[in-house]
C-alpha cells in the first residue's frame, strides 16, 4: 500500500516573505492540490507541472504552508505541511512513493535542500537494508518485490563532510507510518516566588491541554548582535580601566555566548536565496563579557552591507531551535546603519511569536531606538548592571517539557496561570 499522496518538492531552509514559486511531488491519482497558508487558501494546482506563486505573507513570523490534495470527484486524498520561519537543519529531503506512468512500477521521488550546497556529494539508497544502485536520485526505481510484505527504504543525501540528512520510509502489507511519542520544549519566564505547576493542563497545544512531562532550568544561551560603530565605545570602556578588566560584567558558569555578525553571505538555493551570518562561539570561563567584547573582532565593512535586523532575526530562529533558557542581546552604537530587508519593528514581533526574549543596548546612553527603548551601557559600571539584568532574565527562565510536536504560535498559557509567561512576551 503506497501511503504518500502529495509533499512538498520547495523546502524553505531561510527566513522567507513575499511571492515565492512552491513546487509539488504528487500521486497519479491527484487531480488538484489547494495550497493554504495559516489555513486560507491562496492557490490552487491543476495538474503539471504542480507549480504555482504563492504570497507567503509581507511580515516576517512564523507560518504554516499546506498542500491538500484531491481527487477528480473532489474527495480529499491526503496533506503536508511545512512551516517557514522556524529553525530548520541545515538539509532537508522529502520524498513521495508512487508508480511509475511509464513502466508501473513503483519509484520513489526525492527532492532536497541544503545551505551548504545546491547539488549533493552522493545519495545513497538502501531497500530492505540493501544497497540499490540509483541512475536518477531524483526518480529512484524500487526493486522488485511483494506488496504484501513490509518493506523498508532509507535514502541518505550527503552535502558536505558534516551535513547529512537520511530519510526513512516503511511501507507495505497492512502497515501504516505513524509518529512516535515526541516532547516539545516549551521556555517560559516566572515571576519572583513562583512556581510551575506540577499538574498538567495549565500549557495548552492548539487549544488542547498538554500534557507536561517535566519544568527544568537546563543550559542557557546568549547570542550578541554588535553594531560595528559600538566597538570605539567598548575599546575606550576597556583602555579606561584601572589594571585589569578581565572579569569585568561576568555571565554565570556555563553560559553559552555566540556573537553573530550582522554581515551576510548570500547562497542562492532553489526557492530561496539563502542569507547567513556566521556565528562566533566563546567561552564565559575566558573571561566578563567586556573582555569578550574586546576579543571578539570582525574587520570593518560600508555600512551599507551592515543588517542588525536581519541579524537579529537570524540570531532569534537559531537560538530558539534548542531546548534551553535563551535571550538575544543587541548592542548598538552612535551610528548603527542598518539595510536589513526587515524592520526593526517586524523583528521585534517575530522574536516574540518564537518566545526568545530580545535585550537591546546603547553605548550612548538610554536613548530612544528603532528597536524602542535602549539601555545604557556607557560606563563599566553601567555595563556590569545591565548584564546583571540579563543574567537575571535567563535565571527567571525555565523550561517545560511537554508531550507532543508543537510550534511556537500553537502553544499558549491556560486561563487560570498565574505567575507564569511564555518567555519572550
Amino acid at each position: 500500500m503506497i501511503q504518500d499522496v502529495v509533499t512538498f518538492a520547495t523546502l524553505f531552509l531561510g527566513l522567507v516573505v513575499g511571492p515565492h514559486e512552491v513546487e509539488l511531488l504528487v500521486r497519479q491519482d491527484v487531480a488538484a492540490v489547494e495550497i493554504r497558508l495559516n489555513g486560507e487558501a491562496i492557490a490552487e494546482v491543476v495538474g503539471a507541472p504542480w507549480r504555482a506563486i504563492c504570497d507567503l505573507g509581507d511580515e516576517l513570523e512564523p507560518r504554516r504552508l499546506e498542500a491538500v490534495a484531491y481527487s477528480a470527484s473532489g474527495e480529499e486524498l491526503g496533506s503536508a505541511q511545512q512551516w517557514l520561519n522556524l529553525p530548520h537543519p541545515p538539509a532537508d529531503v522529502q520524498l513521495l512513493l508512487d508508480l511509475s506512468p511509464e513502466t508501473g512500477k513503483l519509484i520513489a521521488k526525492v527532492r532536497w535542500n541544503s545551505v551548504e550546497r545546491e547539488d549533493p556529494i552522493s545519495v545513497n539508497v538502501s531497500f530492505d537494508g540493501v544497497e540499490i544502485p540509483t541512475t536518477d536520485p531524483r526518480a529512484i526505481e524500487l526493486p522488485k518485490h511483494d506488496p504484501e510484505q513490509l518493506h523498508y527504504l532509507r535514502i541518505e543525501v550527503q552535502f558536505s563532510e558534516f551535513i547529512v540528512s537520511i530519510v526513512e520510509r516503511t511501507f507495505g502489507g497492512s502497515f501504516t507510518d505513524t509518529v512516535s511519542s515526541e516532547l516539545t520544549a516549551v521556555p517560559l519566564r516566572l515571576d519572583k516566588g513562583s512556581k510551575a505547576p506540577s499538574r498538567s493542563g495549565w500549557l495548552q497545544g492548539r487549544g488542547e491541554p498538554l500534557e507536561v512531562v517535566d519544568v527544568v532550568s537546563g543550559p542557557a544561551e546568549l547570542v550578541f548582535v554588535r553594531d560595528q560603530s559600538a566597538q570605539v565605545a567598548i575599546d575606550e570602556m576597556a583602555r579606561r580601566s584601572s589594571g585589569s578588566y578581565r572579569w569585568v560584567a561576568p555571565l554565570n558558569r556555563g553560559y553559552a555566548v555566540r556573537f553573530l555578525r550582522p554581515v551576510a553571505e548570500q547562497r542562492s538555493r532553489p526557492a530561496v536565496d539563502l542569507h547567513l551570518f556566521a556565528p562566533r562561539s566563546l567561552s564565559v570561563a575566558s573571561g566578563g563579557l567586556l573582555w569578550l567584547l574586546t576579543h571578539v573582532r570582525d574587520p570593518r565593512v560600508p555600512d551599507p552591507l551592515q543588517r542588525l535586523s536581519d541579524a537579529v532575526a537570524v540570531a532569534g530562529v537559531n537560538i530558539s531551535a534548542g531546548g534551553h533558557r535563551r535571550a538575544v542581546v543587541l548592542l548598538l552604537g552612535p551610528e548603527a546603519a542598518d539595510n536589513s530587508h526587515h524592520s526593526q519593528a517586524n523583528v521585534r514581533r517575530y522574536l516574540e511569536q518564537l518566545r526568545v526574549p530580545l535585550v537591546v543596548w546603547s553605548t550612548e546612553g538610554e536613548v530612544d531606538t528603532p528597536w524602542g527603548p535602549a539601555a545604557n551601557v556607557s560606563t563599566m559600571a553601567k555595563l556590569e548592571r545591565e548584564t546583571r539584568r540579563v543574567v537575571k532574565l535567563l535565571e527567571a527562565q525555565r523550561i517545560a517539557w511537554v508531550h507532543g510536536v508543537f510550534q511556537p504560535p500553537e502553544v499558549s498559557l491556560g486561563p487560570s496561570t498565574v505567575g507564569i509567561h511564555l518567555a519572550g512576551s
